[in-house]
């Protein structure tokens, strides 16, 4: 075991019995056709699938969540940076896997953020690359992935990409993955400003923290967290499409999502289109 992921073991501690955690790592190589670095495997045997403070997620190649495995994360992600680099070679710096040195993902976070290796040299001498999500904004740390985590976790290490105010983060903590069920509610559109229907929703809900925020042209997105509803909400507008409130709770917590989704639209005044579930098929009418 490497020192750094004993020193993140201690900062940062795994779950007593990690999930997803140990695998025929041979096969998985085989499969994306590359070594990957010996830390991260480890990492990943120790960890399992989850979470750092709340808004860091590692690719897993075990995980039963398409989005939080290695293998199928990363051909989603390459093929969208392939599609944009089409569009605007300009913005790209590296080539991408599985050309020579290509930048391959092993993780992500809350923002969309992605993170890459930087496949020069050797496998446990890989850099990390971590990427803004609509964006060019980039940087390279030339370290392997526990000693980045541990970095990052201990405010050493301070990364532009990521929201500048600390207090998006609580202290280091992994959270293993839980499955949450993911709506969508969709509003029609009215004349109140992002900024005051965005204070009216999440105090409605209850918002204990902000977590990130994006604004650009004519749209706008705040995440934020909700302890009350034990739930994650991202409030994302279009001022020529309305607004669409999106919720992550575990499934006990239904009912009362559901009374409090309809409660805000009654309350605020924002009239409900339609509210669709993760695979876009309507719910609750």
């Amino acid at each position: 075991m490497t020192t750094t992921l004993q020193l993140l073991m201690k900062t940062a501690p795994p779950p007593n019995m990690s999930n997803e955690a140990h695998g025929d790592w041979e096969q998985i190589e085989r499969i994306l056709g590359l070594i990957l670095p010996n830390d991260y495997k480890t990492l990943i045997s120790e960890y399992g699938t989850g979470r750092f403070s709340d808004f860091l997620y590692t690719f897993n190649p075990f995980s039963q969540n398409e989005w939080l495995n290695l293998i199928s994360s990363s051909r989603k992600v390459l093929e969208s940076e392939r599609t944009l680099r089409n569009d605007f070679p300009e913005e790209y710096s590296f080539p991408l896997f599985p050309e020579p040195n290509g930048l391959f993902p092993w993780g992500a976070t809350d923002n969309g953020n992605y993170l890459y290796w930087y496949t020069k040299g050797e496998p446990d001498d890989w850099a990390v690359v971590v990427w803004e999500s609509r964006g060019s904004l980039h940087e390279l740390y030339e370290m392997p992935v526990t000693e980045f985590l541990i970095k990052w976790l201990s405010r050493k290490l301070e990364c532009q990409v990521f929201p500048e105010n600390n207090e998006y983060f609580p202290n280091a903590v992994f959270e293993q993955y839980r499955k949450l069920e993911h709506i969508s509610v969709y509003f029609d559109y009215v004349q109140l400003p992002y900024q005051q229907r965005l204070e009216l929703v999440s105090n409605y809900l209850g918002q204990r923290k902000i977590k990130g925020f994006y604004q650009h042209e004519s749209r706008s997105q705040c995440h934020f967290i909700v302890d009350s509803l034990n739930s994650e909400s991202t409030y994302w507008d279009n001022m020529h499409y309305g607004s669409i409130l999106r919720l992550a709770y575990p499934q006990d917590r239904e009912n009362k999502i559901k009374k409090k989704v309809f409660d805000l639209s009654k309350d605020l005044g924002l009239p409900i289109k339609q509210i669709l579930d993760y695979s876009g098929n309507p719910i609750w009418n």
